[in-house]
């Protein structure tokens, strides 16, 4: 009996998800991202959630050291990789904390159910296409140099220009597409409708800048 409902269950897994690529999950988030989360909630919430948030934070990171002009001696790469490693163990702290506050403000204010770890899936893999952006970026860097990134870079002509702007034009459509995903995966973990994902992901956010100013103001600082 237990045979049998052990293959029933599978097949009316496979005939739930049938529509994805079970194999090729990082791909099909991009354009199945309801499903792909539906799938991961039931059957595998911590696929590949640690190395999804290492990896986002070191590519967020690299593109925020990047830009600074940093030689490319001994001591300019020293500063790069330190300011890499510490900037990334703190942007994986960030990434930790947002989700226990998303989960906490959810449950708190908006009657959500879903738990940290459910948060830390989105966050992991929402996070996928600001990952591959950084391709982009690395391209940058090998076709121009290694200043191609620095505050400092100039186009030297309209070529150089436009694929600056391409590239720039890409990665705001990937930014907003990869809050698209976010948006979805916390209608999907918290059964929201889109208003109150929405507002899951932006008030927490407001309420942080909130509490900053009145902490600013208090002690003088603006």
């Amino acid at each position: 009996m237990s045979d049998n409902t052990s293959k029933f269950d599978e097949f009316e897994k496979l005939k739930e998800f049938e529509a994805l690529d079970l194999n090729n999950l990082l791909f099909e988030i991009w354009f199945k991202p309801k499903l792909v989360f539906t799938y991961l909630k039931k059957r595998a919430p911590t696929q590949y959630v640690q190395l999804l948030l290492i990896i986002s934070a070191l590519t967020t990171t690299f593109e925020r050291v990047i830009p600074k002009n940093i030689g490319w001696d001994a001591n300019g790469l020293g500063y790069f990789f330190g300011m890499l490693i510490f900037g990334a163990i703190l942007t994986l702290g960030v990434y930790h904390f947002s989700a226990w506050f998303l989960h906490y403000f959810g449950r708190a204010f908006l009657n959500g159910n879903a738990s940290t770890k459910d948060f830390r899936m989105v966050i992991a893999w929402s996070n996928i296409p600001i990952i591959a952006s950084t391709i982009l970026s690395i391209l940058l860097l090998i076709i121009y140099g290694p200043n191609a990134l620095s505050d400092n870079f100039f186009p030297t002509s309209e070529t150089v220009r436009i694929v600056y702007i391409t590239v720039a034009i890409i990665e705001i459509v990937i930014a907003i597409w990869s809050m698209v995903i976010t948006v979805i995966g916390i209608m999907v973990i918290q059964n929201f409708n889109v208003g109150k994902a929405i507002g899951n992901v932006l008030l927490p956010m407001f309420l942080v800048i909130l509490i900053f100013i009145i902490v600013f103001k208090i002690g003088g600082i603006l």
